[in-house]
């Protein structure tokens, strides 16, 4: 793997807002999550934890300990040499991350369907209105968080606590996807599409129907990636 040094970033971390010590390591740990997701740190960067812990604004120890927990979400993987480095998310990774995100999305939305718990139909709403006005704009980071949001409405909506515990793994390799995805011309406009037509059936208390169009759209995701990352590996090898 060609590793490359965390200096290349594309724009510097933001400080992490030093709260309750306990507290800091999540924290440091979304930072660099989110880092990876819009490949500021791209796959093979070394994860220097000097230089993250400065950049950062705290100490080594909350940055190795997120380091840790990223290798477990096998998001990071450790040099034979030492040191950390981001991993690659090869095709397979792809797909079977996308099976297990079926294996739970599905039956989510059935539950939503029947009734759903909070203000998600609000929640849902907004989220759209305001995932338009940026597919038009072109906003590629914000529609990036907004598709996580819309999502992730819909966990909340279960009332099971355990489904975005079981999902924050399984994120962190899909928001690396998906940002990708985003740069695909009108993908933002066929994404918004799709989730008003799921929001559509979920109000509309068609659990069916919400589970079939949440498994065309998953999938339609997957399949898109699978060809930018074809169309990625082609152009390397020309």
């Amino acid at each position: 793997m060609t590793t490359t040094d965390t200096s290349a970033l594309a724009s510097p971390l933001q400080q992490v807002a030093l709260h309750e010590p306990w507290s800091v390591r999540g924290e440091v740990r979304e930072r660099i999550r989110r880092a990876i997701a819009l490949q500021q740190l791209p796959a093979g960067a070394r994860l220097n934890q000097e230089q993250l812990a400065r950049q950062l604004g705290v100490s080594r120890m909350p940055v190795r300990d997120a380091i840790n927990d990223l290798i477990a979400e096998d998001l990071v993987t450790t040099l034979p040499s030492g040191g950390a480095v981001v991993r690659d998310l090869t095709a397979a990774d792809l797909r079977a991350v996308y099976d297990v995100r079926l294996a739970l999305e599905l039956p989510a939305v059935h539950l939503v369907a029947r009734g759903g718990q909070g203000q998600w139909r609000e929640e849902l709403a907004e989220i759209l209105t305001a995932q338009r006005a940026l597919a038009q704009a072109d906003e590629r980071e914000e529609l990036h968080r907004l598709d996580r949001d819309f999502h992730w409405a819909i966990y909340r909506a279960t009332g099971n606590r355990f489904l975005g515990r079981a999902l924050t793994p399984v994120w962190s390799h899909i928001s690396r996807a998906m940002f990708r995805l985003l740069a695909v011309e009108s993908y933002a406009d066929i994404a918004w599409a799709e989730h008003s037509a799921i929001t559509e059936a979920l109000l509309a208390g068609d659990g069916d129907g919400a589970a079939g169009l949440m498994e065309q759209h998953v999938r339609n995701g997957a399949d898109r990636l699978l060809q930018v990352m074809d169309t990625g590996r082609a152009g390397a090898g020309t």
